[in-house]
């Protein structure tokens, strides 16, 4: 939720080969849904929000750190992210929106014209700006939860029915297989975790598929015009 995306998602209706599709629904769910992502579209909530997850990702790379030190094979590489656009304007535009909350790495100005490929050599000639957020990271995503699932035990095909909670806090886990006591918890069951906790949660589609490139990027790429994230792997 940020200014300016609610314009572009109503430019989006009825366009199912827009980064943003939404089909229309009289869901009173969806409304209610759709009414709170506007409000957080005002600048002043966005301001809130982002520092919250600029604050919330503060010590990622120190856990990656705990985890490596478990004995995880975490592939996190730290090269930066290029954010790419097809416009000048585009750029600046975004950067001055990163700029707006404190916390964040960031480049003086962008890179335009011809010099953008002196970021990243994949980078092809409809890019007119970039810059590189220095310190991103990026991981091999399968490799990093084999890993982990090689270093904790995981238990497939349980249903979690319910949380038992004590004091303010979560102390078991309910599932079909009885109560699993526990210190803490990590609800990550995306759009069906609404019926574990009461927050406003809508399903959404996301797409991922991998190439094999002759001139692969040698960071992860924000291609910002069209909302795709792409991540060097191997």
């Amino acid at each position: 939720a940020a200014p300016g995306t609610t314009a572009y998602a109503l430019r989006s209706l009825g366009r199912p080969d827009a980064p943003l599709w939404v089909r229309p629904s009289l869901d009173p769910a969806l409304v209610g849904w759709a009414l709170r992502f506007w409000r957080s579209c005002r600048r002043s909530r966005f301001r809130r929000g982002y520092a919250a997850l600029v604050e919330l990702n503060r010590p990622t790379f120190e856990l990656f750190d705990g985890l490596r030190e478990a004995g995880v094979e975490t592939t996190l590489r730290t090269p930066g992210l290029v954010h790419a656009f097809l416009s000048v304007d585009a750029a600046r535009h975004h950067l001055a929106v990163q700029r707006a909350v404190p916390g964040c790495e960031l480049p003086g100005g962008v890179v335009t014209g011809e010099a953008v490929r002196s970021l990243d050599p994949a980078l092809g000639p409809g890019v007119a700006a970039a810059y590189v957020v220095a310190g991103e990271g990026v991981v091999d995503p399968d490799r990093l939860v084999r890993s982990l699932a090689a270093s904790l035990p995981v238990h497939e095909s349980v249903a979690v029915t319910g949380l038992r909670r004590s004091g303010g806090r979560v102390t078991a886990v309910r599932t079909g297989e009885g109560e699993r006591r526990c210190s803490a918890v990590v609800i990550a069951a995306g759009a069906w975790s609404a019926s574990l906790l009461r927050l406003p949660l809508q399903s959404g589609k996301g797409y991922s598929f991998s190439v094999r490139l002759e001139n692969a990027p040698h960071h992860p790429l924000y291609l910002g015009d069209r909302r795709v994230v792409a991540s060097p792997m191997n």
